[in-house]
């Protein structure tokens, strides 16, 4: 995960770039370790998450949609299989 790369992409403060460059050429594996824990620290605390969105999907209920029960728990439209299942009631 870490990398020059990734971390020149955003606005990282350089002691993590120092940290990345240590762990590098470190060769004790448990200095290594705490080195890249301590990164590791820093991108959990520090670090932004992004959560895309998208509204492609709309779903709507009436009174007048009737079902076979139960209804699967898995997928969306009823386990995929909603043209199969669902109908509407004049």
């Amino acid at each position: 995960m870490f990398s020059d790369l990734l971390l020149k992409c955003f606005c990282w403060r350089s002691s993590i770039l120092k940290l990345l460059r240590a762990g590098r050429i470190e060769l004790d594996d448990a200095k290594r370790r705490e080195i890249y824990t301590e990164m590791q620290k820093i991108v959990r605390d520090e670090g932004g998450t992004v959560v895309h969105l998208f509204t492609d999907h709309v779903l709507a209920a009436t009174s007048k949609l009737k079902f076979e029960a139960p209804m699967a728990g898995h997928f969306e439209m009823d386990g995929q299989r909603g043209s199969e299942k669902w109908w509407f009631e004049s």
